[in-house]
């Protein structure tokens, strides 16, 4: 996991061949413009998805880990928390879905990480994450992109 601000994201280049891709994307592209939804990137190995949403309590919360991507999550306007923890030993709630490369888990509080306006937090396939929780008890609008990496790429 690793958790910064967007302006430093170059340090963590060395992570992945894509993330010069994802780095190249952002410069090129005003994120808050893209219509909601899916734009591709490098294909199948690099994508975003641009969401809109309202935060949500932890107990309506849902853990879910990945396979085959890392993600990272990339605040556009707003704020949230992403809850995290290791997939070890989780009661799996939905068995793994290669269709979405996701599986779920019954969570227990885990590790908050507070996301505000150009932070990003990037998981990596077993890091478990409950995304777009409230910071507060009051639900908050939400922009985000989450940009989904081949981990595969990395070898």
């Amino acid at each position: 996991m690793v958790y910064d601000r967007i302006c430093r994201l170059k340090l963590y280049k060395s992570l992945s061949p894509l993330m010069s891709d994802l780095e190249g994307f952002i410069i090129r592209n005003d994120l808050n413009d893209l219509d909601n939804g899916e734009h591709k990137i490098s294909g199948e190995d690099l994508f975003v998805r641009v969401m809109e949403y309202e935060t949500v309590t932890e107990d309506a919360s849902v853990y879910e880990c990945h396979r085959d991507y890392m993600d990272l999550h990339l605040i556009l306007k707003g704020r949230e928390v992403i809850s995290c923890l290791v997939e070890n030993n989780l009661p799996v709630a939905r068995e793994y879905s290669k269709e979405d490369d996701t599986v779920l888990f019954e969570g227990k509080a885990g590790k908050k990480q507070h996301l505000d306006t150009g932070d990003f937090l990037l998981l990596f396939p077993h890091e478990a994450h409950a995304p777009s929780l409230s910071i507060s008890s009051v639900p908050e609008k939400v922009r985000k992109a989450v940009f989904k990496l081949r981990f595969s790429s990395l070898y």
